[in-house]
């Protein structure tokens, strides 16, 4: 007869899982943290899992975040900060990704020795408390430094750097963001200058102390017009961009190789989308020679047809009203012919919706006016972003060529070329 005990289930001993074989925290701000998941740390998850490799990747940072707030400010909820959250993960890497909330955004509003001082001390934490930690900076450069980095900040123009440094134009008696070459080709405002000078402080400062760099890009995505419609945030699309960098900095740089074997388990799967080949090929040199303008030759090269595929945005019109706070596909006619009767056209989708609308039409040969016309009935953007407008008579013109712009609630669009014949 069986016995009481022999009849009995027996549970299971409750133990800890084992910890991964490598764990790599990210102390970033909301480029790391916000949304869960649409973030470029969700997209490395994405690749690791792909790959069925033992790698653990931890976002402990927040919206905002800062090196002051990552020491000082104690997560209401767990009771710990940023930074002690981070270590006692244990990590083996922790990347490092903040700066921009720092001495840009002005979160704190610290002075630069503070700043450094910092940075400094975040630094020093880690070294006490995780002594064998490899610290990574990632950088998300917010200018154009690769062609512009040697220049002075009082150099900078507005263009070189991410849309929401760029500030708004004054135009007849209005505030606008606008993608006007001519705004963009204006310099930054001083206030935008000193920040600019104490990033660039801070990050030489981040690089010297951390074993490695990676030179992630806020510029490029941004100039692609990869931003949320506050003009501050990746799109998830642009997150790729970062995703892409990490993902190849750990592919090739041996020496952290070295150090973390399971790193070399990341396998070359072929026309992995490099972003940095995609700007070398979207973009040529603009009028001025030390900008950018979209190179329509992309378009019947391979990256395009990769980029198509995978991601199906519209490159060519987000790179051309990239600095707008909501960036439009614009299509309007472009020659009319006056005997011919021709009708005029413009139209517009992904506007800002329920927005007044108001206009700028002059002869190329003359001034521009100071402000925007409003229609005799104020015309509207539709409810779901889009504008339309049919001129049947176009008779009063002269032949020529004229300008004409238009802004929409905050943004305004322009110059666009109609040659009257």
């Amino acid at each position: 007869m069986a016995t009481s005990s022999e009849n009995s289930l027996e549970v299971p001993q409750q133990g800890v899982n084992p910890p991964p074989s490598l764990r790599i925290c990210v102390l970033g701000a909301s480029e790391t943290s916000n949304p869960w998941g649409k973030t470029w740390i969700g997209h490395i998850q994405a690749a690791i899992a792909s790959e069925g490799l033992d790698i653990e990747i931890i976002a402990t940072g927040s919206a905002g975040q800062t090196c002051y707030q990552a020491l000082n400010h104690v997560d209401p909820y767990s009771g710990k900060t940023p930074a002690q959250i981070t270590s006692e993960f244990n990590p083996d890497i922790i990347i490092e990704e903040l700066g921009i909330n720092d001495a840009i955004t002005k979160q704190d509003q610290r002075t630069l020795s503070q700043i450094l001082q910092d940075v400094a001390d975040l630094y020093d934490f880690f070294r006490t408390n995780n002594p064998n930690v490899i610290i990574i900076r990632s950088r998300l450069i917010p200018y154009d430094e690769e062609r512009h980095g040697g220049l002075p900040v009082t150099a900078i123009k507005k263009k070189f750097c991410g849309p929401w440094m760029h500030g708004q134009i004054d135009e007849g008696g209005t505030n606008y963001y606008s993608s006007e070459p001519s705004f963009l080709n204006s310099l930054l405002s001083e206030a935008m200058q000193d920040r600019l000078g104490e990033w660039k402080s801070y990050d030489s400062d981040a690089q010297a102390l951390a074993d490695y760099v990676i030179n992630t890009s806020y510029f490029r995505p941004t100039r692609f017009g990869l931003t949320t419609s506050d003009r501050s945030h990746f799109t998830e699309l642009g997150h790729y961009w970062t995703a892409a960098k990490v993902w190849r900095f750990f592919q090739t740089e041996l020496s952290l190789k070295a150090q973390f074997p399971l790193l070399a388990e990341i396998r070359d799967v072929g026309e992995f989308p490099d972003f940095d080949d995609v700007w070398r090929s979207a973009v040529k040199l603009d009028v001025y020679g030390d900008g950018y303008d979209f190179d329509p030759d992309f378009l019947d090269g391979k990256e395009f047809a990769y980029w198509e595929g995978f991601f199906g945005l519209d490159l060519v019109n987000s790179f051309r009203f990239w600095s707008n706070s909501r960036r439009p596909n614009i299509g309007y006619t472009t020659v009319i012919q006056i005997q011919n009767g021709d009708i005029f056209s413009i139209f517009a989708t992904g506007l800002w919706p329920s927005q007044e609308v108001k206009t700028k039409l002059w002869a190329a040969t003359a001034p521009e006016p100071l402000s925007y016309s409003p229609f005799s009935i104020p015309r509207l953007t539709s409810e779901t972003g889009d504008y339309i407008n049919i001129t049947t008579n176009v008779s009063g013109f002269t032949p020529g060529v004229w300008n004409l712009k238009f802004a929409v609630g905050e943004n305004a669009y322009g110059i666009f070329p109609i040659t009257m014949a």
